[in-house]
């Protein structure tokens, strides 16, 4: 499993130190980037309120909103692979 999804499985599995499954996009977003615009991007991106809890979001839909969030290149380019 590739590194990042890894960490994810981890967070929703409840296995972070740093991250819970009940945790909000919010509050997600301002450990992982220390952005608040972070969590409204990723929101807008899942069509979901900042309020909503990790668990409650498909990790793949997480996955791939982080990665247009963070690199809309390499996910461009990971769309046409798969």
């Amino acid at each position: 499993m590739d590194a990042g999804l890894q960490k994810l499985q981890n967070i929703y599995d409840g296995n972070s130190t740093t991250y819970s499954p009940d945790d909000t996009l919010e509050q997600f977003a301002r450990k992982y980037a220390e952005n608040p615009q972070h969590a409204q991007g990723l929101a807008n991106k899942l069509g979901l309120p900042k309020t909503t809890k990790i668990r409650n979001i498909p990790m793949v839909e997480l996955a791939h909103a982080m990665l247009q969030q963070e690199d809309i290149e390499l996910y461009n380019t990971y769309i046409r692979k798969n």
